[in-house]
């Protein structure tokens, strides 16, 4: 199925529905909604007519009108909103206008959730740990956006890779892409295929049309499968019948205030909203939106140089490899008198390399057709294109991610497909621009040769052993950062693919298929989910990245089926969950995933739930199908097809015994010249043979303690969880040294050190799966009080602790052992003004990583307190709030991660003008 052929099914679809779509209405019951105890009117409650699939929601005078079907005896409205307490009102044929009124009762206990068992169970129900982001917190949030917002929540860590690019990991790990989580839109992943991870929410769905963000901070692979490995982010968004009307926001602010190395730069987010439901049959809605600002900048100098002490680094050290410029990573050695120097080439600031604009443009929409009251066929299109940043190094640029799902639902099932594509633009990686910078206008042979004649005194008015005299002469010539040939040459290298120059091409898509169906309705013994996925994945990049060629992309097919019963006994006080997942894809055999739960509530107060579950992340494409040779360094995927023409895993040597039998031969040379047949002989046996073998799925088992309490009738309420994670297989990147005649073979070592001697080899990066096995165990806690008049006041704590060692191969689990979060907010504090504040602590990080382009320099982090705030105030007439509110209130300058950008503060404005437009 092509394009065409979509589109022309999806324009059939909507001739359909405008042609079969009903006429006026048969009831029309109109009503307000107030707070019990202030009289204030509510604006956005939800009223639902559930036996006739109906519903609207209050207007910002808190006053709604419904169109319903013939009723013919009664029907019950169920009434709920945020903050208070639900209720259900009778009406019939002969109603015409209704005042309801609602208790506070502002605690998330009582909130429904969806994702934790695919089904709606109160949260307190729920088998694990859930969390939920619902529209008053959306709205309250003081974050730049309700992604960034989830920073606040236990158990939930944040990294900022661009201003408009937030990574949310869980449970350990902290990564700038969350690889080991998955995160769907309305049931459907929107991650970029060909990098396997989602760029935060910057191809997502706007403020305006998120309904409430599910939030599961541990393995989720039993109901969602592969990749749900350390937590999932389900967001949802608002389906026209039940949020029709206009909405416009339009946030400005201002970021890198006091910023030393830059000026200050403009925040600008605009978003529109539009949804209608024409009749009772049919609704559509449409989204637009953009944000535009200016990075934060790398300010971090610190020295990688591995080859000399800490003490030695810095700005005098020849060998220098500065974490904000890009291109000095080329060393060679120096032989002096005793032992030999490293000297890098002369590189480039980041500043110098990559764009500082981050830019975010999205369309999107659904129409919605109700078939009868119960049976709902929809339409949703989404086209979104971004410029951010990703770990200082790749400037995704203009990228591009088009998707559309069609989906029949009923009360008791579903049936989804849907076709998403994706295109990276004019994206190009940074550090390797910088290298084949140098290497255009002069390489690095003739380069470290100059060096050396300079600093050996055998070039003419050159001062004789000076290192930075040898290197000016080295860089006679240099193209240098603002002229016109240096953006000439960098300008043309980015347009150029891998091999010639720095751009990354990816035009991936992927079709989808799922199906679910509920059996409650025929089995009343027990409750009973079943359902199953298919997708079809399609990598093309014309061999810029992976190893298809052009005109033949790689295809892999992924199946999956999952089942879950519940059973609910003594008196419903124990509800008892069995969850069992099968997933299989083309290259590896099938996985199960199972998962046991219970919940006990002895009363309405306590309720105790305990897990176990497995779950597993399949290799993402770049792990198993990468092939790129960036001159210096070649990434490989961990796939023996892959590996097959290079013959690089089982062949290779470690890349630090490497580096340590390199110096150790070229220092016993300076002192016993001419005796090199010897040193080999003596030294060949501090090469290491390379361990690692094709890469495999990692896996994870994990099991869960939780207690729920309400206190002081239900005003206060406390959530405490234990779990302990074991981990196995966890992938990460390795070097590797291939000699270019040789191996790690007994009979071939020596002719293998002679070539390593001589450079003559290829340093390869590839995926590994570590053999260590990794144990995390974490205690998150929270509680919540609800104080008279709506006052809100909550906080968090986190504690997490692993058997991390430096010397140990873990990715990304670096989270600092403790954190937490302190909040006080209220919807309408005094005459139409409400706030928030929040305050977040991060416990110092005494060592981050333990990889070797990081473990180079002092890789701690101090600990950090964040203030955010917000104060709004409601013009009832004018159907407009104003909002003032700044994340990192004291401007407070951080790294996320060492050798990351610095982080202040965003201090906005903004303007959300809402019209409820209920009758057609």
């Amino acid at each position: 199925m092509n394009l065409k052929a979509v589109s022309a099914l999806i324009f059939s679809y909507y001739s359909i529905c405008f042609t079969c779509s009903g006429q006026s209405p048969d009831v029309l019951v109109n009503g307000e909604i107030r707070d019990d105890a202030t009289n204030e009117l509510l604006p956005g409650a939800t009223v639902l007519a559930k036996d006739n699939t109906m519903g609207t929601i209050t207007d910002n005078r808190g006053q709604f009108q419904l169109i319903l079907s013939p009723i013919k005896d009664s029907l019950n409205l169920y009434i709920s909103y945020i903050g208070y307490e639900s209720s259900k009102v009778k009406i019939d044929s002969f109603t015409t206008y209704l005042e309801i009124r609602l208790k506070s009762n502002q605690l998330i206990a009582n909130e429904v959730v969806v994702t934790a068992s695919r089904i709606n169970e109160r949260i307190l129900e729920s088998p694990v740990s859930i969390l939920k982001l619902d529209p008053i917190a959306i709205r309250l949030t003081a974050s730049e956006n309700f992604y960034t917002a989830l920073s606040n929540y236990k158990g939930v860590d944040i990294l900022t890779n661009s201003i408009l690019y937030k990574t949310i990991n869980t449970r350990g790990f902290n990564n700038s892409a969350n690889l080991r989580m998955v995160q769907l839109v309305d049931g459907i992943n929107n991650s970029l295929i060909g990098l396997g991870w989602p760029l935060g929410n910057v191809l997502g769905p706007t403020d305006l049309d998120v309904e409430r963000v599910e939030l599961i901070p541990g393995a989720a692979s039993a109901l969602y499968g592969a990749n749900a490995f350390n937590g999932l982010i389900y967001i949802s968004t608002k389906d026209p019948f039940s949020y029709p009307g206009l909405s416009v926001q339009i946030k400005n602010g201002i970021n890198r205030l006091g910023n030393t190395s830059t000026s200050a730069a403009w925040y600008t987010d605009m978003q529109l909203r539009y949804a209608q439901a024409i009749n009772k049959h049919l609704g559509f809605k449409v989204n637009l939106g953009y944000i535009k600002g200016s990075d934060w900048v790398v300010t971090d100098s610190s020295d990688l140089d591995y080859h000399v002490s800490l003490a030695n680094r810095g700005a005098n050290d020849p060998g220098r490899d500065a974490v904000n410029i890009y291109g000095d990573e080329v060393v060679a050695p120096l032989p002096l008198a005793v032992n030999s120097v490293y000297v890098s080439r002369t590189g480039y600031y980041i500043k110098d390399l990559m764009d500082n604009t981050s830019y975010s443009f999205k369309v999107n929409g659904s129409v919605n057709y109700k078939l009868t009251n119960t049976l709902q066929l929809s339409d949703a299109f989404s086209f979104a294109q971004a410029t951010v940043r990703f770990n200082n190094q790749f400037d995704l640029k203009n990228i591009k991610l088009y998707s559309n799902k069609l989906e029949l639902s009923g009360d008791n099932f579903f049936v989804r497909g849907s076709i998403a594509a994706d295109d990276l633009g004019d994206t190009y990686n940074s550090k390797y621009l910088a290298l084949i910078i140098n290497n255009r206008w002069k390489q690095n042979k003739s380069w470290f040769s100059d060096f050396r004649k300079a600093y050996s005194g055998l070039i003419e008015n050159v001062a004789e052993n000076d290192f930075e005299a040898a290197r000016d002469y080295a860089d006679i010539g240099r193209l240098v950062p603002g002229t016109l040939a240096f953006d000439h040459v960098k300008d043309s290298l980015k347009a150029l693919p891998f091999g010639k120059g720095s751009k990354v091409i990816d035009h991936s898509s992927r079709y989808y298929f799922q199906g679910e169906y509920n059996f409650s309705q025929l089995i009343k013994s027990v409750s009973l989910i079943a359902g199953a996925d298919y997708s079809i994945s399609n990598l093309k990049s014309d061999s810029s990245i992976f190893i298809d060629t052009p005109g033949h992309p790689i295809f892999f097919n992924q199946y999956a089926v999952y089942a879950q019963a519940t059973k609910k006994i003594f008196r419903d006080r124990l509800k008892l969950l069995a969850s069992l997942r099968l997933d299989k894809i083309d290259i590896y055999k099938g996985v199960w995933s199972p998962r046991l739960a219970a919940v006990f509530h002895p009363d309405d107060e306590n309720y105790i739930r305990a897990s176990f579950q497995t779950g597993f992340r399949l290799p993402g494409p770049q792990d198993l199908y990468n092939d790129i040779d960036l001159g210096p360094q070649h990434l490989l995927g961990g796939l023996p097809m892959v590996d097959a023409p290079y013959q690089v895993h089982y062949h290779s040597f470690t890349y630090e015994s490497q580096s340590l039998f390199s110096d150790t031969v070229r220092n016993y040379l300076l002192r016993n010249p001419g005796l090199l047949d010897s040193a080999i002989s003596k030294y060949k046996e501090l090469l290491m043979a390379a361990p690692y073998g094709y890469i495999k799925p990692e896996k994870i088992q994990t099991f869960e303690l939780g207690y729920q309490r309400l206190w002081n009738n239900g005003k206060l309420y406390t959530d405490i969880d234990y779990f302990h994670n074991k981990y196995t297989n966890l992938i990460s990147q390795v070097k590797l040294i291939k000699p270019g005649v040789g191996g790690p073979e007994n009979d071939s070592i020596t002719s293998a050190a002679y070539a390593i001697y001589a450079s003559n080899y290829v340093t390869y990066v590839i995926p590994a799966n570590a053999f260590n096995i990794v144990n995390v165990d974490g205690i998150e806690a929270s509680v919540s009080y609800a104080f008279p008049k709506g006052f809100l006041l909550s906080g968090n704590l986190t504690f997490i602790r692993s058997n991390i060692t430096p010397e140990k191969l873990l990715p990304g689990l670096r989270t600092p052992p403790l954190k937490s979060n302190v909040t006080l907010s209220k919807t309408n504090a005094f005459r139409n003004i409400g706030f928030m504040i929040n305050w977040r602590w991060t416990d110092a990080i005494a060592r981050w990583d333990n990889l070797n382009d990081i473990t180079n320099i002092d890789n701690s982090l101090p600990a950090v307190n964040i203030i955010d705030a917000e104060v709004s105030y409601h013009f009832t007439k004018l159907n407009t709030t104003l909002k003032i509110g700044a994340s990192n209130l004291f401007n407070y300058y951080h790294q996320d991660y060492p050798g990351g950008s610095s982080i202040g503060g965003i201090y906005y404005v903004s303007f959300l003008y809402e019209i409820f437009k209920l009758r057609p």
